[in-house]
């Protein structure tokens, strides 16, 4: 065995003082093998900072550092206490506190620490309406390793069906040994899909044409899949307003437990002014969902070869293969 295959996967986990680790902890024993896997809490503090300056001001500044230190070291204990369900699952476990600011450190310290994945929440559980919080739309754009990202993970989750949209772009095709290597890890079924949007009636595309030319070319995708530990065993063409839209649907409808795309495809340039359907499905899915940005750097057969050293022997997948509209 190598030393690369010695070492653990890594996950890192950014969250606050008091998160509740419940959903994470779910979605991360139901994807990973808890007993190859360190998890490490990790907490960016925003210095204090004033531009204003009052009279006495000059001798309190001397009480901040050290009122800052006694925080951090109070955080500290607190958060690796809030890790104790991850250490009764099985994961080791850390927890850092780091001054600076979130995106940037968050960013730098998963690139150092060679993360092979980043757990984040999408949105504060205090936001009730459908915006991507700042933290996981740097990641899913800027991360070097994949993104798993997750609102509300319901008890008794489990990794079962794993959908993987695909655009036919060169950065949804790295995406698909990614749900792969999930799919196997949890003896998940694997599917494969494409979401014609609607917006191409006008401009005189048969959309059946579309449908037809899409079968074809996901049945090929499919195919070169088949080597796979746990090749996909359908591929879906659906049309929907927007392909966002058809993902979210489809995943609730019925009942994927993780969508598994890339952070930029073929509307790359429309992001700019509409929004990367990455970000219109992280603002609307209930599914956890696993983003591959462009700047990705772990190889999925490391992490899967890692992965495998503790993962128990699954089934043979099923070779029923379908294609409805």
């Amino acid at each position: 065995m190598s030393n690369l295959q010695n070492r653990p996967l890594k996950v890192l986990l950014p969250a606050k003082p008091a998160d509740d680790l419940a959903n994470v902890t779910r979605l991360l024993r139901a994807a990973l093998p808890a007993d190859r896997t360190h998890v490490r809490r990790f907490y960016v503090h925003r210095p204090v900072e004033s531009n204003f300056f009052l009279p006495g001001t000059a001798t309190r500044l001397r009480d901040i550092p050290r009122l800052e230190f006694e925080a951090e070291i109070a955080t500290r204990a607190e958060s690796e206490r809030e890790m104790e369900g991850l250490a009764d699952a099985g994961f080791e476990v850390s927890a850092d506190i780091v001054r600076g600011t979130p995106a940037e450190e968050i960013l730098r310290e998963a690139s150092l620490w060679r993360a092979d994945l980043v757990a984040v929440r999408t949105r504060s559980a205090s936001v009730t309406d459908n915006r991507v919080g700042n933290m996981a739309s740097a990641l899913i754009h800027h991360a070097t390793c994949p993104v798993l990202t997750y609102l509300a993970v319901p008890a008794g989750y489990r990794l079962r069906r794993v959908l993987i949209p695909v655009d036919f772009s060169r950065a949804s095709r790295a995406t698909v040994p990614w749900g792969l290597a999930l799919a196997d890890l949890a003896g998940a079924e694997a599917v494969l899909l494409h979401v014609i949007g609607r917006w191409v009636g006008p401009h005189g595309i048969d959309t059946h044409d579309l449908v037809d030319v899409a079968r074809e070319e996901l049945d090929r995708w499919r195919s070169e899949a088949q080597s796979a530990a746990r090749p996909p065993t359908q591929a879906r063409v659906i049309t929907a307003e927007t392909p966002a839209e058809g993902i979210v649907a489809l995943a609730e409808e019925d009942g994927y437990d993780l969508v598994v795309l890339s952070a930029t495809g073929v509307s790359a340039v429309r992001a700019a002014l509409v929004g990367s359907n990455a970000r219109q499905v992280l603002r609307t899915a209930r599914t956890p969902v696993l983003v591959v940005p462009t700047s990705n750097r772990v190889a999925v057969e490391d992490f899967l070869a890692r992965a495998r050293e503790a993962a128990p022997a699954r089934p043979p997948a099923a070779e029923s293969f379908a294609v409805p509209v």
